[in-house]
């Protein structure tokens, strides 16, 4: 489930910043649908959640950066449900700063 999944996302994310790290959190769209300037908006939205849960969730604040690419990076070939669905997410990084 998605709560699974934000659990063991937080735990790692704890693990990556007690290694001085920063964890990323980069939302993307899906490029069948609405604008760009939408979508964009829509994949910036989707990474602040993610980070604001984990944060939320004891991650240090100043080891999260989030931001959307917008339809930049759509994998998903098709207008399906499921191929929308696959580039409507966010995704976890590291880097060591």
């Amino acid at each position: 489930t998605e709560r699974d999944k934000m659990s063991e996302n937080k735990s790692k994310a704890q693990e990556f910043t007690k290694e001085g790290k920063t964890v990323v959190c980069k939302g993307k769209a899906c490029k069948y649908r609405g604008t760009e300037t939408y979508n964009l908006a829509l994949s910036d939205q989707r990474a602040q959640s993610v980070a604001r849960e984990l944060k939320k969730q004891g991650v240090p604040a100043d080891h999260v950066k989030a931001f959307g690419v917008g339809t930049k990076e759509a994998h998903a070939q098709g207008a399906t449900k499921d191929a929308h669905a696959k580039d409507r997410c966010v995704d976890l990084y590291t880097l060591s700063i």
